[in-house]
């Protein structure tokens, strides 16, 4: 199977929808093992496709070279990044690199990524300029990982709520006005505004806290405006008063949502987008090293 579609490739036949063929074939990992043993001398026949003349098949070929991770794939990989002129596939040279030890092209990438954030950015390029940006970060940070901050903000005032199981709310408020008298209960727990978190964090019968900031109570479920309301929140300020060292700060967004999985997920990557840009990326997304 895998080597009639490798031979369709090499006889020049559908290449473009071939290579997305082969792609989906070698996910079950004997088919990778019988394509890396057939193909032996004609490796460079994929390589020599990054200078198609068809944008989707360079993309497609790029995505194939990650997917098979062999070592003398990298070079033709970078090179194709360096030399590619349509934005909307350039991240599908970033997604090939995962699969490879890249460090040595680390302040290449590095370079990049600051011109990228130099570019205005337009409603025909930012989708694509976002995300270039998302996977050029997503691999320095993989790479060199995250300087995190440590959580100073136990005797800051913050209001928080402590979510729990409905049987649970009347135990868990009882313990903590023994601490805050001022704490109520709502739907999902209890909710307190205090400056004594080292005192709440012990108690054993809520199942997660979380912080609330002043004046932001509801947002619409819209990407941009929910971004727009949490800078204005000064969430930047809330984290720098709370934590040793300075932005950036790294987050993952959770969607926590009865929509699609698939709206999820596009809700979150606007979202992130519009928070980076609007906090000139003193938040960063990082969804393997978030420190929120």
């Amino acid at each position: 199977m895998v080597r009639d579609t490798f031979d369709e490739i090499v006889n020049n036949v559908d290449v473009r929808q071939n290579l997305s063929k082969l792609r989906q074939e070698i996910k079950e990992e004997s088919n990778k093992y019988a394509l890396l043993y057939y193909i032996g001398e004609k490796k460079d026949i994929i390589p020599a496709l990054l200078e198609s003349e068809d944008a989707k098949t360079r993309k497609n070929a790029a995505l194939l070279m990650g997917d098979l991770a062999l070592e003398e794939y990298l070079p033709y990989i970078i090179k194709g990044y360096q030399k590619e002129e349509q934005r909307f596939i350039k991240s599908s040279y970033l997604v090939a690199l995962r699969s490879f030890d890249y460090r040595e092209y680390l302040p290449f990438l590095k370079e990049c990524l600051d011109n990228l954030l130099g570019i205005k950015l337009t409603p025909e390029n930012k989708k694509h300029t976002e995300e270039e940006i998302r996977e050029l970060t997503a691999l320095i940070v993989s790479m060199e990982g995250v300087k995190k901050h440590s959580f100073t903000g136990f005797h800051k005032v913050s209001k928080v709520l402590l979510l729990t199981n409905r049987n649970h709310i009347p135990v868990t408020l009882r313990q903590v006005q023994t601490i805050t008298p001022t704490a109520k209960e709502f739907n999902a727990g209890v909710m307190v505004k205090t400056d004594e978190l080292d005192e709440i964090l012990p108690i054993r019968t809520y199942q997660e806290l979380l912080f609330a900031l002043d004046g932001v109570q509801v947002c619409q479920m819209n990407p941009i405006q929910a971004a727009k309301l949490l800078c204005a929140g000064n969430l930047v300020e809330f984290l720098t008063e709370r934590h040793n060292g300075n932005a950036p700060f790294y987050f993952r967004v959770e969607v926590k949502s009865k929509m699609e999985l698939s709206k999820k997920s596009e809700f979150a990557k606007k979202f992130a987008s519009e928070l980076e840009r609007l906090t000139k990326r003193q938040l960063i997304t990082s969804t393997n090293n978030y420190e929120f």
